[in-house]
């Protein structure tokens, strides 16, 4: 595994980042409920040195009593390019069987704005494409 390229990376991710938008759809586009809940909250930082950490949670200050659950995510590893796509070599995380692995995501830019698409995941028996959308704040 090799540390990002930094004299030509597709993007220059360096730096922390935070969630301003997450959406969750179903194979026909239509919106489902989002897995970090209707107030998503979550950092992302790149180190120019090739690691990187993020955390993703519901950010509500109450989650209600008929949905007892309260997603947290969070992982770190070291960061490389493929073509268009983010990967990262997971090295500690809150769910053990993300270690050792990958963690893949397809990425777009535009307008300083960064939105990383993982694989699509089953939730409650239905399949979500889910879209991240982060912009940098340091």
């Amino acid at each position: 595994m090799t540390a990002p390229d930094p004299v030509n990376p597709p993007l220059d991710l360096v730096g922390t980042w935070a969630l301003i938008a997450h959406v969750n759809t179903d194979d026909e586009g239509r919106v489902l409920p989002s897995t970090y809940g209707p107030q998503g909250i979550g950092l992302i930082q790149f180190c120019a040195t090739g690691r990187m950490m993020v955390t993703l949670a519901d950010g509500r200050a109450h989650i209600p009593a008929a949905d007892r659950r309260r997603f947290y995510s969070s992982y770190t590893g070291l960061w490389h390019w493929q073509g268009d796509t983010l990967i990262v070599d997971v090295d500690a995380a809150t769910d053990p069987e993300r270690i050792g692995g990958q963690q893949i995501r397809r990425v777009h830019y535009a307008d300083n704005v960064l939105s990383l698409f993982p694989p699509p995941i089953e939730i409650d028996g239905v399949l979500n494409h889910r879209q991240l959308t982060w912009r940098r704040i340091a």
